[in-house]
């Protein structure tokens, strides 16, 4: 707590509620606050589908808030493999974590 009240400037009682509320920030409002000192963009692309790791989904379930527009990204490319074949046991396990996280 002493270094994010350090860092932004933003008083512990800010800070706690923001822990407590798992308040999500984009590198905009990130930067904005404090938390950051820079955004540093990618190639210009345009965001797009995330690729899906087992431990970036099994990490997002032991969390109450996450993003809607991060699930959306999450929840795309299972319905899209399992449109084009029989799913894998991996993918299996994946989409059985991102029901979790609904």
């Amino acid at each position: 707590m002493d270094t994010y009240e350090t860092k932004t400037g933003l008083d512990r009682d800010k800070l706690a509620k923001m822990m407590t509320d798992e308040t999500w920030l984009t590198a905009r409002k990130a930067k904005d606050l404090g938390f950051i000192d820079e955004v540093v963009t990618g190639s210009g692309k345009k965001p797009g589908v995330m690729d899906l790791s087992a431990g970036f989904v099994n990490c997002l379930t032991s969390y109450k808030h996450v993003p809607e527009d991060l699930m959306k990204n999450l929840v795309q490319p299972l319905q899209q493999s399992t449109a084009q074949s029989e799913p894998s046991e991996e993918e299996r396990r994946l989409r059985d974590l991102v029901k979790l996280l609904k």
